[in-house]
């Protein structure tokens, strides 16, 4: 163990990620490590194991990849030289000395280490200074979970929470229920109703109950949550509008700048403008109108007449 403790500045590009896959990504903590890297610097170094004369990333994703998207060439690592498999228990033990370690973390290590490393549940037991049935708990945990749904929860897209509640049900359901949880915008405890409901019901209700969860937990209305859904889609249609408010502008000032109104007089020149922005005011207010109007009806709402500006 002659360099364990070693500090080095390692070129960005020579570092390996393929232990990326063991660990959550946290894209809000992302920006926020990526903007105190940019005020301050990095203040503590990444944790790098060296294998085969080769550095494998062991901890610090974040900052490095920030260090990465700021275009930084090199990073501060401490290299650790010790096997691969005690490395891969350090991405749990590194973290678990900063922040809570969730099961289903500790889960992905132990996976890999028993199908990747080939080790028995007692060696993996061992490194990690546990029992036997600490780790047959893990296993039992992830192998109940389909592919989609462990890589949704290390890509940060769904929480541990509903991913337990997930793990209640056959694989052969489950993704199908995660597509209701993600169309709903169901809350964890609305998720482990939703699954009550699903485990107790027949094959009939099942379908039922995918198409349309929130009939049967009872914790909103069905005009309530129609009005939900009009106000989001008014959200995202309002968000569209701005984009096209802004296109229309920067056209218009390119234009400009570059003399192509040159034929056209004055008066024509503020026409075009004028026209563009009246269209997309009209647009914006035709769009609080209609959605204003279907909210009014509640739940036998029905689309007004389409109307041209």
């Amino acid at each position: 163990m002659k360099q364990e403790n070693k500090i080095l500045s390692i070129f960005i590009k020579d570092i390996s990620l393929n232990f990326e896959k063991l660990r959550l990504v946290n894209p809000k903590a992302n920006t926020e490590i990526m903007k105190s890297i940019q005020e301050v610097g990095l203040l503590s170094p990444v944790v790098v194991g060296e294998i085969d004369k080769k550095y494998e990333l062991i901890d610090g994703f974040k900052r490095f990849r920030a260090c990465k998207q700021l275009n930084l060439e090199k990073i501060d690592a401490r290299v650790l030289c010790l096997q691969k498999q005690t490395l891969k228990v350090l991405i749990i033990s590194l973290n678990a000395e900063v922040r809570p370690i969730e099961a289903l973390e500790e889960a992905m290590v132990i996976k890999s280490l028993k199908d990747e490393d080939n080790l028995m549940q007692i060696d993996i037991a061992r490194l990690f200074r546990r029992d036997k049935s600490w780790v047959c708990r893990r296993l039992a945990l992830i192998e109940k979970l389909s592919d989609k749904i462990i890589n949704d929860i290390r890509l940060g897209i769904l929480s541990f929470g509903i991913a337990r509640e997930l793990s209640r049900l056959p694989r052969v359901n489950q993704e199908s229920a995660m597509k209701t949880i993600y169309n709903e915008n169901l809350t964890c405890i609305e998720s482990k109703k939703f699954i009550d409901e699903f485990l107790k019901s027949g094959e009939k209700n099942q379908a039922k109950l995918l198409k349309n969860p929130r009939l049967f937990i009872g914790d909103k209305s069905k005009k309530n949550n129609k009005i939900k859904k009009l106000n989001t889609t008014k959200s995202i249609i309002h968000d569209k509008l701005k984009i096209i408010d802004y296109n229309c502008s920067y056209l218009i000032n390119q234009m400009a700048e570059n003399n192509n109104f040159s034929t056209i007089s004055k008066n024509d020149q503020k026409f075009i403008v004028s026209y563009f922005n009246n269209k997309v005011k009209g647009s914006f207010n035709l769009l609080d109108e209609n959605f204003n109007e279907l909210i009014n009806k509640g739940n036998e709402a029905k689309m007004p007449e389409r109307r041209v500006l």
